[in-house]
């Protein structure tokens, strides 16, 4: 059998991948339906229990009592993901806590980013007023105390990460962005579209967990307008190539305009010593037929340049691989139109000259995800 020559393949996968490169405005991300949250309760004897009210739309929830501490926590591993929301205090009568949680294990593990409206001192112990961002963990089966929850200084079960002086206001609607990355956390809470706190910390005591809302002894604390840009997900359907095998997309790290860390995106179980191209586009997921398999990505479409599978040399096998670090593309202007907030959808497709059904090529499964900052 001849050799593929490139230039012929090139010219192939152009035609097939072809696509307007229109500049896409970015994703807003996926909002989120708090209807299957669960309400965590701690018993601190001060206080009665909270009650987290469902708004209409299940896309918001109103904490309606000046409870002891209480969390009401997500059914989604926040990890990889990028949380946008707003909070407001919709009275004047109280000064407390506010928040959220993430990186959840467990009632006794967890990150706490908590904010006081004004310093108070109570039960001998201090809280100033300001954000802050907290390691939670008591001993395993115990609940945190008010000795750990109240003190901005932390305890021996809690360690802060970060803290300003800035207070919330009441009646004041305010925006946070939420950014967990394994080893990485990055808060930033705006009034208004300006910035008021910013936070970067460093620390991989939780490399995943849940998501959820924080309030200690503050009522009527509306929490709404939320929206996830999820990790990256693989769905659709490969097509088996000519030597038997279903090929597989997999993807390690986030996808991110400024992270130096990579973002590869892979495929194995391909036919040996043939080029292939990762096809990706900002329309969302398909499932059409394409060259005997199945077109996972909603046009328009572009694709990188070529890559050669490798593997063994001689007798077509499984042996090939492809794998495409994209956020070197990214932060090197090789993806026209992607930017932060873009849900992209790809799919390898790649030369299988021997397959049976005349096409001459094959797919793998698609992969979804989103561009962060």
């Amino acid at each position: 059998m001849k050799p593929i020559r490139r230039k012929t393949l090139s010219l192939a996968l152009t035609a097939a991948c072809a696509a307007l490169l229109i500049p896409l405005a970015p994703a807003q991300g996926i909002p989120v339906d708090l209807s299957n949250w669960q309400v965590i309760q701690y018993e601190l004897n001060n206080q009665p229990d909270s009650n987290w009210a469902l708004q209409p739309g299940n896309a918001a929830v109103l904490q309606t009592i000046n409870s002891d501490a209480s969390l009401f926590v997500s059914d989604f591993d926040a990890a990889g993901q990028e949380i946008r929301g707003t909070f407001s205090v919709q009275t004047s009568s109280d000064d407390d806590f506010i928040g959220f949680v993430f990186g959840y294990q467990d009632r006794s593990r967890f990150y706490l980013f908590d904010w006081k409206g004004s310093s108070q001192t109570f039960g001998g112990l201090f809280a100033e007023e300001g954000m802050s961002i907290k390691v939670v963990e008591t001993p395993a089966g115990t609940d945190p105390t008010f000795g750990d929850l109240w003190p901005t200084a932390g305890s021996p079960n809690v360690t802060v990460l970060d803290h300003n002086n800035v207070p919330w206001s009441a009646f004041t609607e305010y925006e946070f962005v939420l950014l967990f990355t394994p080893g990485t956390i990055e808060i930033t809470v705006s009034e208004a579209g300006q910035p008021i706190g910013q936070f970067t910390s460093n620390d991989s005591t939780f490399t995943s967990g849940e998501f959820g809302f924080y309030n200690f002894s503050q009522g009527d604390v509306l929490y709404q307008g939320f929206a996830q840009m999820g990790v990256p997900e693989i769905y659709c359907v490969a097509k088996e190539n000519s030597s038997g095998c279903t090929p597989s997309i997999a993807f390690t790290g986030f996808a991110s305009l400024t992270d130096p860390a990579p973002f590869e995106v892979s495929a194995s179980e391909l036919i040996n010593q043939a080029y292939g191209t990762l096809m990706y586009g900002l329309g969302g997921r398909d499932a059409v037929p394409f060259f005997g398999g199945t077109l996972c990505i909603m046009g328009p479409r572009q694709h990188t340049p070529l890559q050669l599978t490798g593997g063994n040399t001689g007798t077509p096998d499984c042996s090939g691989t492809l794998a495409l670090d994209f956020n070197n593309l990214l932060q090197n202007g090789g993806t026209p139109g992607v930017m932060a907030g873009s849900q992209v959808n790809a799919q390898f497709f790649y030369r299988d000259v021997t397959h049976l059904d005349g096409t001459g090529y094959g797919l793998t499964d698609g992969v979804e995800f989103f561009i962060l900052p």
